[in-house]
């Protein structure tokens, strides 16, 4: 697996606060191990529900910042995704 490269992505996704037992039950994925189904997180998904999750509250409180209007929703990814851009060239010179 030597040839693994960062990457990061700009997604605006939706989610809510539920416990993992909570998500495998309302995704239909059976027995959760008893270690795990209190375990707090969030349920993520993508604006066309495509893709759906569950990610543990610490990552997801990591990785995700809140954001509340779409009009300031349009303008953080146009400036994300152009930093994005110019760290992309500035990383491979």
């Amino acid at each position: 697996m030597g040839g693994r490269k960062s990457y990061l992505g700009i997604l605006v996704w939706d989610a809510e606060p539920v416990t993992k037992k909570t998500y495998y039950s309302l995704m239909g994925l059976g027995h959760l191990p008893d270690e795990d189904k209190d375990a707090d997180g969030y349920m993520v998904a993508d604006k066309g529900n495509r893709h759906v999750s569950w990610l543990p509250k610490d990552l997801f409180e990591e990785c995700f910042v809140k954001i509340c209007c779409s009009q300031i929703k349009g303008k953080m990814i146009s400036k994300l995704t152009t930093a994005t851009k110019t760290a992309e060239v500035l990383h491979d010179k």
